[in-house]
């Protein structure tokens, strides 16, 4: 047992050391086309992301592989970790402590639809504002937040939602569209 524990204990070094190695690399190399970033933010190679010159990033920023982050503009607070296969588009602002779980949508904008003579793809992009997520928030698997979106402090999406309306503060939310289950408690 105690040998397992120190095995355990050495890989988990190397892989912590590994990583803060990699975020200190990428901040010396990449860091310099985001708007603002630090040295210890993880972003792997196998994210994408577009318009770095529009995005600030908090400190212990985790972007995994398979995200999407292209933006119009994008704020994330410290301590956000964002997860596999997550898309986020448009205006977005994140604040601190906050997860976004894998395979996430935010779309902080959209298209116009109005004049059916023109093809939608030939249409202008619209907003409502973009997207606010407020800070402790928890986004579960699979959820869409759509545009004009603010959710409160210390919310809870549920997997698999689609918030479509503002969200309150401790709310937990759940469904297509997304529904007041209950609030969290203090």
């Amino acid at each position: 047992m105690i040998k397992n524990r120190k095995a355990y204990l050495v890989e988990e070094l190397i892989r912590v050391s590994f990583t803060k190695l990699y975020s200190i690399l990428f901040y010396l190399i990449a860091g310099f086309f985001y708007k603002k970033t630090h040295p210890f933010n993880f972003i792997s190679i196998l994210s994408n992301v577009r318009n770095r010159g529009a995005i600030e990033l908090g400190q212990n920023f985790c972007l995994y592989a398979g995200a999407t982050i292209w933006c119009i503009s994008f704020k994330a607070g410290n301590n956000v970790s964002i997860n596999l296969g997550t898309h986020i588009f448009g205006n977005v602002t994140i604040d601190d402590n906050t997860m976004i779980a894998p395979n996430v949508m935010i779309s902080g904008g959209g298209h116009s639809m109005d004049k059916s003579e023109v093809p939608m793809i030939k249409q202008p992009s619209t907003s409502k504002g973009g997207i606010n997520i407020g800070s402790n928030v928890w986004v579960g698997a699979n959820s869409v937040i759509l545009d004009g979106v603010t959710i409160g402090d210390g919310a809870i999406i549920g997997a698999g939602s689609v918030v479509t309306k503002d969200v309150n503060e401790n709310a937990i939310v759940v469904g297509n569209p997304a529904r007041l289950l209950r609030y969290r408690t203090k």
